[in-house]
């Protein structure tokens, strides 16, 4: 029951073929990367019966060109050596175990998994992937969405503007990644509470306006109050309006995110915001 990575994928994908002749670091070639995949694939699921081997062995697959088109990315960064490591090979067996059988969040967890592999990668980076690994199978694209918002109301702001309206296209480049938000509800924070990547702190609303673009923008709203920077905002990025309209009326506010919840929310707003540096909020 091997992966053949000659089968036909679907448009737009493509599937990453190797030869023995393809050398990478430490001497190990891609075609061994694929090995191991299947030899832990033989291991966790050695007796299922032709359809649900099948749907394995698809998103197996999958995961496995997510997986080689994130190492063809980072190349010059990745430590194959670590393929040989046991904690490595404990971790990829649990993240092939999770692709295999649901299928959900492969872009997730490749680029979580990719990450840890990094020779730039810190030592409490390396741990805040590893944890990442065992839960974003538990999270579906609401609670991504949710932490992803909270992440970039509260920890991320556009350097070196001097008008908000510079930070538009961003606003609406993340806007459109999140889509539809009218479902968060209290539910939702309490779920994602529970898996440990944030904690909720109860509190009421007041002046989150003031509080959030203050803080990150003082030469811009230092001196503003609540309604006019709320003005200010709608006019010059309206996408931000309605972001902030859902981070304070749906209770996201109330979220804090710790570092595990963080770099799930950057994997999510890479997609939009390009290549992103964890370690300046993970350290």
């Amino acid at each position: 029951m091997g992966i053949k990575m000659n089968q036909k994928v679907n448009e737009g994908s493509t599937a990453y073929q190797a030869n023995g002749a393809m050398t990478v670091n430490n001497g190990m070639t891609f075609t061994e990367v694929r090995q191991l995949f299947e030899d832990l694939f033989e291991r966790n699921f050695p007796r299922l019966v032709d359809a649900a081997a099948e749907k394995a062995q698809e998103n197996l697959l999958k995961f496995y060109n997510e997986v080689a088109s994130k190492l063809k990315e980072h190349e010059g960064t990745i430590d194959f050596g670590k393929f040989t490591n046991p904690n490595t090979q404990y971790l990829l067996s649990s993240t092939i175990t999770d692709a295999a059988r649901t299928g959900n969040n492969l872009e997730f967890l490749s680029e979580a998994l990719v990450t840890g592999l990094r020779s730039d990668s810190s030592e409490m980076l390396d741990i805040i992937t590893e944890q990442a690994l065992g839960l974003i199978p538990r999270l579906t694209n609401l609670h991504i969405n949710t932490i992803t918002l909270n992440q970039y109301i509260r920890n991320m702001r556009t350097l070196n503007i001097h008008d908000f309206s510079e930070s538009a296209h961003k606003d609406t480049a993340v806007l459109k990644l999140l889509g539809e938000f009218n479902n968060i509800s209290m539910g939702t924070i309490h779920y994602i509470t529970s898996l440990g990547i944030a904690s909720y702190i109860n509190v009421v609303k007041y002046n989150e306006y003031e509080s959030v673009f203050k803080n990150h923008y003082p030469d811009l709203y230092g001196t503003k109050k609540e309604n006019e920077i709320k003005t200010d905002i709608e006019i010059k990025s309206p996408s931000m309006k309605i972001m902030f309209d859902v981070f304070e009326t749906k209770n996201v506010f109330q979220l804090t995110l710790n570092p595990v919840g963080q770099l799930i929310a950057l994997i999510n707003l890479k997609k939009v915001l390009g290549n992103l540096d964890y370690s300046i909020w993970i350290k």
